[in-house]
Formats: C-alpha cells, sequence, structure tokens
C-alpha cells in the first residue's frame, strides 16, 4: 500500500511504447511547433558544454505532456559552444536541451529569451551557470536545494513501505510528513523570494501533500493518511492554466496520481481519470492531450483487468464524439481495437479455441469440468518460456489434484521442437498447436509476448490474464485456499 509514496518527483514515470507512439501523433496534430531555422538574433540560446564532441547534435525539445517536440537543433563547436538562433519567441514552458548519450538538462523559458549558459556534459544540473537569466538561475539553485531534502524524504518513505506493524508506519509517517511539511514551508519561501511565472508553477506543482501538526494528531493511523495523500495530491495543479501541460512536473505527478496513488482498479481509476477530464474540459489543449494518454496507457496494461480502462475511454471519448479529433481512419482503428479487448476483458468468457494436439486429438479450451484452467501461450524458442514452463509445470502438479488444469498453446512455428519441449520437460497436460496456422491467436487473443497466462473459472470465464507467473500462483493459491 504505500509504495504509492515512494516516488520522489525527479524522475518521470513512463508509459508504454504503443501509447506514446500514439500521443505522439495526437500532440502533433494539437500543437504547432516549428524547426526554427531564420538568422534573426532577436531570440537565442548560448551554451557552453564541457566535454561534449565537437559537431554532436544537440537537440532544442519543446515539454507537451510525455512528448518531447522537436523545436531546434544545433551542432557544437569544436570549443563546446552550440548556438540556438531563433526568428520567433519561443512558447512558455520547459525545453528539453538533449545532447549526446543521451545526457540532457532543462531550460525554464517564460519573457527572457536571449538564455547564456555552461555546464558539464556529465554532470549539466550540478555544473549549471546561468549568466544572464535569473529565472533558470533560481531554477538550478533550487534543484540543486531540493535534491538534498528530496532524498531524506525518500528514505523515510521507503521505511514506511517496510514497516511491519501499525506503530512502526505510524512512526515513519510522523516523520514523513514533517519532512514533506518542512520541504513544502522551503518551497513556499523560496517561491516568494523568487516570485519567476514559470518557477513557481514548477515549484508549486512538485509540491506533496502534508498534514499540519493538528491535522495529523486527528488522522495518525495509515489508512486515514494515506486517503488524505490521495484527495489532496493535486491541489497544485491547474488543469486550465495554458503552461501546466509544458512543464515536466506536471507529466510526473499526473502519472504518478493515476498509475500509483489511486488504487488500481477500475472503479477508483475511472472516477479519479473522469474528474480529471472535468477538471480540464475548459482548456482545449490539455483536454485534447489528457483523452488520449489516459486511453492508450491503458491498452495492453500489465496490471490485472486494467484493459477495461481503453475500452471505457474508447466508448465514452472517442467513439461518441467528445474529442476534436475527425480523421476516420484513426477512429476505425481504435473500433477495431475494442472489438479485439471487449471479449477478451475480465469476467467474459474466454472465445473458445479448438486445436490439435501432441496426441493427434483436436481438444477445446472448453472441454473438461476443472474448477479453474491455465491457459498458456508459448514458444519453446522463448527464454522467458524456458524458465517459467517448467516452475509452471512444477506448480501444476502440486494444484491438479485441487481441481487446477492446463491448456497450453504453441505458438512457435517449429513442430520438432515443440515435442521436444513436451518430452524433456514432462508435461502431461493438454498440448495443442496450430503449425498451418489456421486460426489468428496472436491477435484473437491479443498475445504480444510470451509466454501469456489466462486464469478462467469453471465456466471458462476470465478471472486473470496478462500477468506473470509468480503473480499467476499468488492469485490461484488464494482461490483455493492454499
Amino acid at each position: 500500500m504505500w509504495s504509492t509514496l515512494s516516488h520522489s518527483f525527479s524522475k518521470r514515470t513512463s508509459i508504454s511504447s504503443r501509447c506514446h507512439l500514439i500521443l505522439t501523433l495526437f500532440v502533433f496534430l494539437s500543437f504547432s511547433v516549428k524547426e526554427l531555422k531564420s538568422q534573426s538574433k532577436d531570440y537565442q540560446i548560448n551554451c557552453e558544454i564541457k566535454g561534449i564532441d565537437p559537431g554532436s547534435t544537440v537537440f532544442l525539445l519543446y515539454i507537451a505532456g510525455n512528448t518531447e517536440l522537436k523545436t531546434a537543433n544545433a551542432n557544437a563547436s569544436p570549443t563546446g559552444k552550440v548556438q540556438f538562433i531563433l526568428s520567433d519567441p519561443l512558447k512558455p514552458g520547459t525545453y528539453k536541451l538533449l545532447m549526446q548519450n543521451q545526457k540532457s538538462f532543462h531550460l525554464l523559458i517564460s519573457h527572457q529569451q536571449q538564455i547564456d549558459v555552461s555546464c558539464e556534459l556529465q554532470n549539466p544540473i550540478a555544473t549549471m551557470q546561468v549568466l544572464n537569466d535569473d529565472e533558470n538561475k533560481y531554477y538550478y539553485q533550487y534543484l540543486n536545494t531540493i535534491e538534498i531534502h528530496q532524498g531524506h524524504i525518500d528514505t523515510l518513505k521507503h521505511g514506511l513501505r517496510k514497516a511491519r506493524t501499525t506503530q512502526d508506519s505510524i512512526d515513519f509517517i510522523k516523520k514523513g510528513n514533517a519532512a514533506i511539511f518542512a520541504q513544502n514551508t522551503l518551497k513556499n519561501n523560496f517561491n516568494k523570494a523568487h516570485p519567476f511565472p514559470i518557477l513557481s508553477r514548477v515549484i508549486n506543482l512538485s509540491k506533496e501533500p502534508a498534514m499540519s501538526e493538528a491535522q495529523l494528531a486527528k488522522n495518525i493511523n495509515p489508512s486515514a493518511y494515506l486517503s488524505y495523500y490521495k484527495d489532496h495530491f493535486l491541489d497544485n495543479v491547474d488543469f486550465n492554466d495554458s503552461i501546466t501541460l509544458h512543464l515536466t512536473e506536471f507529466q510526473n505527478k499526473l502519472s504518478i496520481d493515476v498509475l500509483r496513488v489511486t488504487k488500481q482498479d477500475i472503479s477508483s481509476v475511472w472516477k479519479e481519470v473522469t474528474h480529471i477530464l472535468e477538471l480540464s474540459k475548459n482548456n482545449r489543449e490539455m483536454y485534447n492531450y489528457l483523452v488520449p494518454y489516459f486511453t492508450f496507457c491503458y491498452d495492453g496494461s500489465k496490471i490485472n483487468g486494467m484493459d477495461e480502462m481503453f475500452v471505457k475511454m474508447a466508448n465514452n471519448y472517442f467513439l461518441k464524439n467528445q474529442t476534436f479529433w475527425k480523421d476516420s481512419f484513426m477512429l476505425y482503428r481504435i473500433q477495431d481495437r475494442v472489438n479485439l479487448a471487449l471479449p477478451l476483458l475480465n469476467g467474459h468468457k474466454l472465445p473458445p479455441m479448438n486445436l490439435l494436439g501432441i496426441d493427434e486429438i483436436w481438444h477445446s479450451s472448453d472441454e473438461g469440468m476443472a474448477d479453474y484452467t491455465i491457459v498458456v501461450f508459448f514458444d519453446p524458442d522463448c527464454k522467458h518460456c524456458i524458465k517459467d514452463v517448467p516452475i509452471l509445470k512444477e506448480y501444476y502438479d502440486q494444484v491438479h489434484p485441487l481441481g487446477v488444469n492446463v491448456y497450453a498453446v504453441c505458438i512457435g512455428p517449429d513442430q520438432g521442437k515443440w515435442k521436444e519441449f513436451i518430452e524433456a520437460h514432462h508435461l502431461d497436460w493438454v498440448n495443442v498447436a496450430d503449425f498451418e496456422r489456421k486460426f489468428n491467436l496472436l491477435s484473437a487473443y491479443d498475445v504480444n509476448s510470451y509466454p501469456q497466462f489466462y486464469l478462467l473459472d469453471k465456466e471458462k470465464n476470465i478471472l486473470a490474464k496478462k500477468i506473470d507467473i509468480e503473480v499467476l500462483k499468488q492469485l490461484l493459491d488464494s482461490r483455493l485456499g492454499r
């Protein structure tokens, strides 16, 4: 439960590759950010980067949610100087300067758009010097100050997560809350002393919820504290501010809220997501980003049952004209994806397979009266399958007498290796395959990694899917009372 509090704001939470690719498309449709190549000297970013290779390219990227949009690029001179000369003012927000070996640093852009900085390639944050822009000078002062305090807070959160007794949890809550409260006080004082437009937003977004001593005395039990933390986590997020979307702290906080702080069940996540979308509905840019973000980050979710969020988002927003996108092909693809995902949701009966077994008999996934059936898709050449299938076999030998069957589907192309694998590991369950490729199993059962497990009940309804072998064992053991 306490793992939700263990993530600092210095790290961004990533989403799936498929989600990121689709989000990039939508962001490009939403924002007009063009590469700037004019030689006007009205707007300049001049960098001196010690240790950078001469001629290497540095990219200036505009933050837009989870996407980084290329705005300009420049090559390093023999002395490590990189100069961006822009014809038009940059839009306000955070910009990432991406250097060689994926090294990077950020600059805050508001009114001042002639900026000179110097740093070392290997450690740009600690070595950053800003020559003529007070907002970025104090931004880096803030980053280096907060890093020290954040490390202490993260240590306390780790202790809270590992606490074994209620009293231990309470002790860590008191210490952690006091540290967060002190850090927020530091941030408030920093804001008052240096009230710059973008920096103030960054600092406010980075604040975590903290109770006063009086509030904590009334809510000292762990459940009440966690509820308070969750309820106030987004207090400092202004979803109607056009700049919010273009700050790295926003995406980090959003991801932690929805994927970590919010309880990972359909009801809780749906309530949180629809609440956020309601808050952002008057900010078209924000809304147009959030709808696809929330939709596609749950497509193919590794959390059992959370793929239903994709279906709900698609049906309630994309396919009900609640978005601005009118691209018929994109809507067709989304509808097609929904049609595939819908019959595979938890609680639905798994569409039956009827495949030829190693015994030359056709076997249906519906056959048998076992209380539970494990359907596994595997490839005998897959290194994860080579590791996990023997673990499943060992577990199967223990629970088969308790009413558990296995229906193992080979999706590999080599019939000889399949037979050798079965013999080598003594797989005496139902072994089937489709070497003639008569059935599109990978698409029909959304198999995109191996091995892939489905857990079915006696009626062959889906209880869980796309979970790893250890989670499968834990889930089944709890149902078997083991």
